[in-house]
């Protein structure tokens, strides 16, 4: 006799598996897309914050998350550039990116959550 509650608790985990998965091919196309705008957007004096500008993806408590490098060591100025100081007038880059992408992401992380409930509720019927 199948166990209802295991034959559930495993379904859930292959749909809990495939959605982190298809989340994380997302969230690199996101990030490479996110990187290539605020490079555009960055104002360039040396290049060094410009080519400071990276993505990763890593997992935060379980879960795929996106990471957006700015500045670093060579670039420690990175905020002086986006918020300006008393004796630097601010060129504001990163939020207008930012602010672009803040929908879209939500929009395709919900996307793929949708398309994986949908699929797996499509072939279990």
């Amino acid at each position: 006799m199948v166990n209802p509650a295991a034959s559930f608790r495993a379904m859930a985990g292959q749909v809990i598996t495939q959605t982190k998965i298809a989340i994380t091919a997302a969230l690199q196309q996101l990030g490479a897309d996110i990187v290539a705008d605020l490079k555009a957007a960055c104002p360039v004096v040396s290049g060094t914050l410009r080519n400071s500008i990276q993505f990763e993806v890593i997992e935060k408590d379980g879960d795929p998350a996106l990471m957006i490098h700015i500045g670093g060591e060579l670039a420690y100025y990175a905020p002086f550039v986006e918020y300006g100081t008393a004796r630097i007038q601010k060129h504001p880059f990163v939020r207008p990116v930012m602010a672009k992408y803040k929908r879209r992401i939500n929009d395709v992380i919900a996307g793929k959550i949708e398309t994986a409930l949908g699929n797996r509720g499509a072939s279990e019927a």
